[in-house]
């Protein structure tokens, strides 16, 4: 609520008590009957001028007085509030109607967190599995060839053995 109407009606009343009073003074000092005075006095009635201010000092009470006031020297003052200005604007903020909402996810209480997950470090990973393979064909391929090589071995053995066995 603003204190300005209450301050501009106390001035106004200010102003008609001097007026009255002073009308008073001049009354008081001259002994003819009232001129000016008079009219001054019936327009700025003293009655009418107390009665508005007890209305004044009624509403007044309702205001709280300075010792019903929050303590709020725990507060920051506006000096001391942080620059925002880098901080974007609700108008600068994207569009999120797109996304959903916690209510429209779906239930994923089956589903295990990563602590019940099994310990997975002594497993090969997919460069270690691709190098396996890759050693694996060429261990077959030598197998391969060590076992053609056996065969020729075997075959000229044999071979040797017949001839040998000629006379």
């Amino acid at each position: 609520m603003s204190y300005a109407p209450i301050y501009s009606k106390l001035r106004e009343l200010e102003e008609r008590l001097a007026v009255v009073e002073t009308t008073k003074v001049v009354s008081a000092t001259q002994s003819t009957v009232a001129t000016t005075a008079t009219a001054a006095t019936a327009d700025f009635d003293i009655y009418g001028i107390r009665k508005e201010i007890d209305d004044l000092l009624k509403l007044v009470s309702t205001f709280a007085t300075k010792a019903e006031l929050p303590d709020v020297s725990g507060f920051a003052t506006k000096a001391e509030l942080p620059d925002v200005s880098g901080f974007a604007t609700k108008a600068e903020l994207p569009d999120v109607s797109g996304f959903a909402i916690k209510e429209e996810l779906p239930d994923v209480s089956c589903f295990a967190t990563k602590e019940e997950l099994p310990d997975v470090a002594g497993f090969a990973t997919k460069d270690e599995l691709v190098a396996y393979a890759e050693l694996s064909a060429k261990f077959d391929n030598l197998l391969n060839v060590v076992s053609h090589l056996n065969n020729k071995i075997t075959e000229a053995n044999e071979k040797i053995a017949e001839l040998e066995a000629r006379p």
